[in-house]
């Protein structure tokens, strides 16, 4: 299957603004930033705590931190392919120049195979991620006026 990986520059960058603006929309309706952005209360590390209370304090802040991850992610996931499956789909779809009419005409080993060729292929994550953060400097500017 042809993906972003693995298709011509052209067609990388037309296919590109497909999947940022799909992104975009998914990114909202999942409520995806407000939800990685949640962080636990941690225990308070003061000065005149004992070694051993410091540890202590470290190791339920880890787990606490942990717990919100795992807690986080689930949540982004239910989003994701329960209440907004059909925009997830599209999303993965135009990662692959398929319409999202046409998803269900592939077998998920199919994409499973296409999104390692994708995520392993540096270039392709790092245009994302700069776009993404531009994106976010972007947003934050736009909210500060």
């Amino acid at each position: 299957m042809k993906n972003l990986a693995t298709c011509t520059p052209s067609e990388f960058f037309k296919q590109a603004v497909k999947v940022k603006r799909a992104a975009e929309k998914w990114m909202k309706d999942v409520n995806f930033l407000e939800i990685r952005a949640r962080f636990p209360e941690l225990v308070k590390i003061e000065k005149d705590m004992s070694p051993e209370e410091k540890e202590k304090a470290f190791k339920e802040n880890r787990a606490r931190v942990k717990k919100a991850g795992i807690e986080n992610a689930m949540e982004i996931f239910e989003n994701a392919f329960d209440k907004h499956a059909d925009e997830t789909l599209a999303i993965l779809g135009y990662c692959f120049f398929i319409e999202p009419a046409e998803v269900d005409n592939y077998k998920v080993r199919d994409y499973l195979r296409g999104i390692t060729d994708i995520l392993s292929d540096p270039e392709v994550i790092d245009f994302f991620t700069s776009v993404g953060q531009l994106g976010l400097t972007n947003s934050r500017k736009a909210s500060e006026t």
